[in-house]
């Protein structure tokens, strides 16, 4: 799966773990993977809860490759919430607040 950052200039791969470290300023919590930061959040709390969005993402990205063909997945949605929801899972965009 990809991120896309915060601030949109950077999607990156996500193929180990993440974490939140606490910024030096003491004020901020910020979502890193390896030495990119991802984003960066007022508590601790909604760090915590854009990190269960990462991983909610995740298992839905694991879901579809145990299906391996997703078409079965899929039945009875329209195109576009199919191609939505790829797209969720694929690429996660870091949300701004």
């Amino acid at each position: 799966m990809w991120v896309r950052s915060q601030d949109k200039m950077e999607l990156v791969p996500i193929n180990s773990k993440l974490y939140i470290p606490i910024s030096k300023t003491g004020e901020d919590f910020g979502i890193f993977h390896e030495e990119t930061m991802l984003g960066h959040y007022k508590s601790k709390e909604r760090a915590l809860e854009v990190l269960n969005m990462i991983e909610d993402a995740l298992m839905a990205r694991y879901t579809m490759d145990l299906y391996n063909n997703a078409s079965s997945m899929f039945r009875g949605y329209g195109q576009e919430e199919i191609k939505k929801t790829i797209r969720k899972i694929t690429i996660f965009e870091m949300p701004e607040k």
